[in-house]
């Protein structure tokens, strides 16, 4: 019950921080539209966790445990200031490659070039393709 927990306090960080942008502007999605669907789609996930009820008597398969989950958090975390600060795509690809590196054992070449991808694709299809303004952060303006 710690991890939704902690993952329900991050995800409500996150909301308070994506106020600031818009969600909607000039008829397109606004730069505070990705952050506030992630946030809240791990909000009502994690919130749901709380809920689940157990109908049977077997035992519940182990899981990771917080041991191995704490990488996780730790990145999410991390997201929040690092988005306000080199903006949300950077952000993704560090914290990605991060948690590839060292919570899934993913060599640094590999972990890098695989996080790298995903922020590239991320960048043509929300940037240029649908034009949505990503949070660029203090470092390249917001």
């Amino acid at each position: 019950m710690i991890a939704p927990l902690l993952l329900s306090l991050v995800a409500a960080a996150a909301l308070a921080l994506a106020a600031g942008y818009e969600i909607w502007s000039f008829g397109t999605p606004g730069p505070g539209l990705m952050p506030v669907v992630g946030a809240g789609l791990m909000l009502v996930a994690s919130l749901a966790s709380f809920s689940r009820g157990r109908t049977d008597d077997t035992p519940e398969a182990a899981g990771p445990g917080l041991a191995a989950s704490l990488p996780y958090m730790a990145g999410f975390v991390t997201l929040i200031p690092l988005t306000l600060l080199i903006g949300l795509l950077p952000a993704l690809a560090l914290v990605g490659g991060a948690i590839l590196r060292f919570a899934n054992g993913y060599s640094t070449g590999r972990a890098a070039a695989l996080a790298g991808g995903v922020a590239a694709a991320s960048w043509i299809i929300f940037a240029w393709a649908l034009a949505v303004p990503l949070p660029r952060g203090l470092v390249w303006g917001a």
